[in-house]
């Protein structure tokens, strides 16, 4: 995981994988405190811990971080087979967490879990890769053994476009409630009735707002000009998390 300052232009390593042999591709990403909660986009081997799969999160506390510097220990945060996430295109692609602990998830395709972890025969949540699921956690359910509720939180597959994209980065902002997305290579979305029609690939950040006229109610709004001028990124994004 990268860190930039857009103000000074600069880049650092936030968190060193390798360094703590965790080599698979780090899919998603969010942190609540100083933890940092980690999912893979393949199969991780934990030493302590076991293998977590695409399906799963888990927590890792640091001691330190950065280039050849992280350290620290690894947790179970999540599993997914327990709430109903077990195919491929269930993997945990894109991933947020609020202030109350509920887990905002995309995924890498369509899907369905049960409403509650409970009942896994009753009632179903339907999702596809463009849509954000919410996941409230029963208390004290965090760790190796996970049980709660789902909700499709956000589905904007009626903004123009977006049906045909696989959101694999989001972010939320507690204070204005915009919603920060990357997608999954290159897109047009948006429509100029309605905010704008915005392209872009795997580097872009999007921000969504509140559009009462717009289909779904949401619309793209910018797209956000994350570098400092003259900067370039050699690589696309498959995870965010913003500050301010």
């Amino acid at each position: 995981i990268l860190s930039y300052i857009k103000s000074s232009n600069t880049w650092d390593i936030l968190y060193d994988g390798s360094y703590v042999r965790t080599t698979k591709n780090v899919g998603a990403f969010a942190f609540q405190g100083s933890d940092i909660l980690l999912g893979f986009s393949a199969a991780q081997t934990i030493t302590g811990l076991g293998t977590a799969a695409p399906q799963d999160l888990v927590r890792f506390t640091p001691a330190s971080l950065g280039y050849n510097n992280t350290t620290g220990t690894f947790a179970w945060f999540f599993d997914g087979s327990d709430v109903g996430l077990t195919t491929a295109a269930e993997a945990i692609d894109a991933l947020w967490i609020d202030a109350e602990g509920k887990l905002y998830i995309s995924t890498a395709g369509s899907g369905v879990v049960p409403e509650n972890s409970a009942n896994p025969t009753g009632a179903k949540v339907k999702f596809q890769d463009e849509d954000v699921l919410r996941f409230t956690p029963a208390a004290g359910s965090n760790g190796a053994s996970t049980a709660g509720t789902w909700a499709l939180y956000w589905d904007p597959t009626l903004i123009t476009g977006m049906a045909a994209e696989d959101i694999n980065g989001y972010w939320e902002d507690p204070a204005s409630g915009d919603r920060y997305v990357t997608i999954l290579g290159s897109f047009a979305v948006g429509n100029a009735a309605y905010g704008g029609r915005f392209t872009g690939n795997g580097k872009t950040i999007l921000r969504f707002t509140p559009n009462a006229a717009a289909p779904g109610g949401w619309a793209p709004a910018e797209k956000v000009v994350w570098l400092a001028p003259g900067a370039t990124f050699p690589s696309n994004i498959d995870g965010i998390e913003m500050g301010r």
